[in-house]
């Protein structure tokens, strides 16, 4: 079960779990066990356990209260520093970065079907 209701397990929730099982300091390994549900069935948690863990992406999003703190305590541009260095903002730049590279191909393309006409 997650926020959205029963839902299948993802890879990163798995590898998550497994890394909890054990106890830090005490244990040198941990066991870990998969059940089967009603709503996977034996081949889908194999096909699961070899899958690679899922990208991660961030929620963070800073709000007015806590963007006014912040603004409070530290100066504009430390500020702007520690928003621009958060992990929200990387994974926006990687997109855009994408998207950007995208475009060019997209506009490549473009160019190379007019040359035909």
């Amino acid at each position: 079960r997650g926020n959205r209701g029963v839902e299948p397990l993802a890879a990163s929730a798995l590898l998550q779990m497994a890394g909890r099982a054990g106890r830090r300091g005490i244990d040198e390994r941990g066991n870990v066990l998969l059940c089967r549900s009603a709503w996977e069935s034996a081949p889908d948690a194999a096909r699961l356990l070899a899958r690679p863990a899922d990208p991660i992406e961030s929620n963070f999003c800073l709000g007015y209260g806590s963007a006014l703190k912040l603004r409070r305590r530290r100066p504009l541009s430390e500020c702007e520093s520690l928003i621009a260095r958060s992990f929200g903002a990387y994974t926006a730049r990687a997109k855009a970065e994408t998207a950007v590279a995208q475009l060019g191909g997209v506009e490549e393309e473009r160019r190379r079907l007019r040359a035909l006409l």
